[in-house]
């Protein structure tokens, strides 16, 4: 999908929109250092290439909420922080431990490899779209420990308004059109429960610079994506403390709208990294399938490994903008795929 600098006429004005609303509407008790966040993430892979297929679109807008404490109704007996300590592996420490919550609205897009067919090629994978919330639950302990436990709930099919999204800005574009999306993946309510953690097992400090790798674990379980994943990120930079690394749009190598800013000995910090993540999948509806209605548009055979690989950098100014850019491979997803996928990443942060 081309990149969407326009998205009169699709679901964006209503994603911003919702969001606006629920942060505005969002209130907890906080330090003065503490502020909420806004993020926009745009995958796109029109950023590296001129050919819309596979995993064309993702958008994601999200609220990182102020710091949690106990008083704050997300926190204390029965409430839903407390859930990341019941399913902790191990007392990891006594040190600091900074809780947060993000929430926000999202779609991602998938196509063929060729948008000209009305019938989509049988060797291709199907049009699919996903239009989703997303609640997580953040937590970092000791400054080298982080877990996130993030629900997902939403819809796949024309309910997911993928056939507007990328043809209203195709049109705006007078770009082609995708001709085949009477045969996308069926409406299906769907929902993803995933647990994710990362942790510092090194650091260097080299006078003005820092660097860390941080590996990570993933397991995420429902009827639009299963999988089971390991990987890590390795930065450099200056100030790369407040982080763990760039937001992403699921399923993708690990990262978080997560930032604690006042840990920064400066007004200014950037990093480069470079990260990767090895994905077993058990299902993935965009290209199994729908889960109970047959028949449904699938690919003939998928692949059960799916490595990424991912490089950019990072980019923030205290009390204003952050910014992302990332460069992704994906390796082939379904047997009939001729190439690997590549897409870019873009993220802008506002602190609130």
């Amino acid at each position: 999908m081309k990149p969407a600098g326009d998205w009169r006429g699709t679901a964006g004005p209503w994603l911003a929109a919702a969001v606006s609303g629920l942060a505005a509407a969002w209130s907890v008790q906080a330090h003065a250092d503490s502020a909420g966040r806004l993020t926009l993430i745009e995958e796109n892979d029109s950023f590296v290439s001129y050919q819309d297929k596979h995993y064309t679109q993702g958008l994601l807008l999200s609220y990182l909420t102020p710091e949690l404490f106990d008083d704050s109704g997300w926190a204390g007996a029965y409430a839903p922080l407390d859930w990341l300590d019941a399913i902790l592996p191990a007392d990891i420490g006594h040190g600091e431990r900074i809780r947060r919550a993000s929430l926000g609205l999202g779609q991602s897009l998938f196509t063929p490899a060729d948008l000209h067919y009305q019938i989509p090629d049988a060797n291709d994978r199907p049009y699919g779209a996903w239009l989703y919330g997303v609640l997580r639950l953040l937590e970092e302990d000791d400054r080298r420990f982080f877990q996130c436990l993030e629900l997902q709930l939403g819809v796949v099919g024309p309910a997911a308004l993928g056939r507007q999204a990328q043809n209203g800005i195709h049109f705006v574009l007078e770009q082609p059109q995708g001709e085949g999306w009477l045969y996308q993946i069926r409406n299906e309510p769907g929902g993803i429960l995933s647990y994710d953690v990362q942790w510092k097992a090194m650091q260097l400090h080299l006078g003005d610079w820092s660097v860390d790798l941080m590996p990570e674990a993933d397991l995420t379980a429902g009827n639009i994506f299963t999988y089971g994943a390991i990987g890590g990120i390795l930065r450099i930079g200056q100030n790369i403390g407040v982080d763990y690394g760039p937001s992403r749009i699921r399923p993708a190598i690990s990262g978080y709208d997560y930032f604690l800013g006042r840990r920064s000995a400066r007004g200014f910090g950037f990093y480069l990294f470079g990260s990767t993540q090895e994905r077993l999948v058990a299902r993935n509806i965009f290209l199994d399938g729908n889960t109970v209605v047959r028949p449904s548009a699938h690919v003939q055979g998928r692949n059960w490994q799916v490595l990424d690989l991912s490089a950019g950098f990072s980019l923030y100014w205290l009390g204003g903008l952050r910014l992302d850019m990332a460069y992704t491979v994906r390796q082939e997803e379904f047997t009939t795929q001729e190439a690997a996928d590549t897409f870019g990443n873009i993220n802008l942060a506002l602190q609130l």
